[in-house]
C-alpha cells in the first residue's frame, strides 16, 4: 500500500514530466489542434490529470499551456470566474472522452473593438444503467469582435 507522501511524489512527477514534455502552442486554430494531439496522446490518467487541472482554474491552465500574447494573456485574465467554471468544465468533459474543441479565432478588425468568447457544443452524453456512458460531439470557442 502506497503512502500519502509516495502518491504526492508520482503526482508531481507526472506534473513536472507533463510541463517538461508537452510543447506549449500558440493559442490560435491551429494550435488548439495541435495541444489536443498531444493532450489525446497521453495515458487516460495523464490526461485525467489535465482535466482536473482545466476544470479547477481554466485561467491557468490555458496561460500554462500555450503561448500568449501580452493581449491574450490581459484577455484571459479578464474572463470572469462563472464563464471560466464553465469553460473548463466543459473542456474537461471532452477531455476525459477525447471530444473534438475547435477554436474559431479571426484576425481582429482594426481600430477599436471589444472582444468576446463564447462556447457552442454538440456534445451529447448518452448513459446506460450498467454505469457506462458515451460522450460524443464536439465543442467550439469562437472568438467574436464588436466594433
Amino acid at each position: 500500500m502506497e503512502t500519502t507522501g509516495w502518491k504526492r511524489i508520482r503526482v508531481c512527477y507526472r506534473i513536472l514530466y507533463l510541463k517538461i514534455y508537452m510543447k506549449l502552442h500558440s493559442l490560435t486554430s491551429q494550435g488548439t489542434t495541435e495541444k489536443l494531439a498531444d493532450l489525446y496522446a497521453l495515458s487516460d490518467m495523464a490526461l485525467a490529470s489535465q482535466a482536473l487541472a482545466i476544470a479547477l482554474d481554466f485561467r491557468s491552465w490555458i496561460k500554462a499551456h500555450f503561448i500568449l500574447t501580452p493581449a491574450q494573456k490581459r484577455y484571459v485574465d479578464g474572463i470572469n470566474d462563472e464563464a471560466a467554471r464553465w469553460f473548463g468544465a466543459q473542456c474537461s468533459a471532452c477531455f476525459m472522452n477525447r471530444v473534438d474543441i475547435n477554436l474559431v479565432y479571426p484576425a481582429p478588425p482594426r481600430g477599436r473593438y471589444a472582444k468576446w468568447t463564447g462556447s457552442e457544443s454538440t456534445v451529447k452524453l448518452e448513459a446506460d444503467g450498467k454505469g457506462n456512458q458515451k460522450l460524443t460531439g464536439s465543442l467550439t470557442f469562437t472568438i467574436d469582435y464588436v466594433g
